[in-house]
C-alpha cells in the first residue's frame, strides 16, 4: 500500500531490508521497528537494546550495533544473539562475502575493526583515538565519528564520517 509510514519522532538511526520487510533501528525505544513493505503496515517489533547501526548479514539475518555489542538477529525466528562484546561505542557495522564483520567504534577509539565470523579481531584500521578536532595536515588513517560502513561488490570497505571530510575506502 502506498502512503506515509507511521509518524515516529527522532532516534531512528539506520535501516536494512530483507525480503519484503524493512528493519529500522529505534534507539530510544530499544527495538527494531519492522515495516512490511508489501502492505506498508507495521509488523511485530524486535527488542534490541540501544540499537544504532544495522546491516544485512547473509541469508535472513541482520547484524546490529547494540550498546557496546554487536548482535545477530535471525529475522525469521526473531532471535537475538550477541556475537561481539566490550566494544567502544559501536555505531556502524558491515559484513563482507566471507562473513567478516567491520565495526566502527567511536568514543576514545575512533577506529574500524575487522572481526572474523567467530568474533576474533583480525585487524584495526585508523589511528587509535582518531583525528584531532583541529587538523594540521590531512592523514587518511585518522578518522573521526565514523557513522556509516559498507562493503562494495569489489570488496572495498567504504566509510563515511559525520563531518565534511573526504569519504574514503580502505
Amino acid at each position: 500500500k502506498n502512503g506515509p509510514l507511521p509518524l515516529v519522532k527522532a532516534s531512528l538511526r539506520d535501516l536494512a531490508v530483507i525480503g519484503d520487510k524493512a528493519y529500522i533501528t529505534w534507539l530510544k525505544k530499544d527495538k527494531l521497528m519492522v515495516i512490511d513493505l508489501s502492505t506498508g503496515e507495521p509488523a511485530p517489533d524486535i527488542p534490541v537494546p540501544a540499537p544504532t547501526g544495522i546491516c544485512r548479514g547473509n541469508g535472513m539475518e541482520l547484524l546490529v550495533c547494540s550498546g557496546t555489542s554487536i548482535v545477530r538477529v535471525d529475522t525469521a525466528a526473531g532471535v537475538v544473539k550477541t556475537v561481539l562484546e566490550g566494544l567502544t561505542a559501536p555505531t556502524a557495522v558491515a559484513v563482507d562475502r566471507a562473513e567478516n564483520m567491520y565495526v566502527s567504534e567511536l568514543g576514545t577509539c575512533q577506529q574500524i575493526k575487522k572481526f572474523s565470523p567467530e568474533g576474533k579481531l583480525l585487524a584495526a584500521f585508523g589511528t587509535p583515538g582518531g583525528r584531532p578536532l583541529v587538523v594540521p595536515k590531512y592523514d587518511p588513517m585518522q578518522f573521526r565519528d565514523i557513522v556509516g560502513l559498507a562493503v562494495g561488490p569489489d570488496g572495498n570497505l567504504w566509510m563515511v564520517e559525520n563531518n565534511n571530510h573526504p569519504r574514503r575506502f580502505i
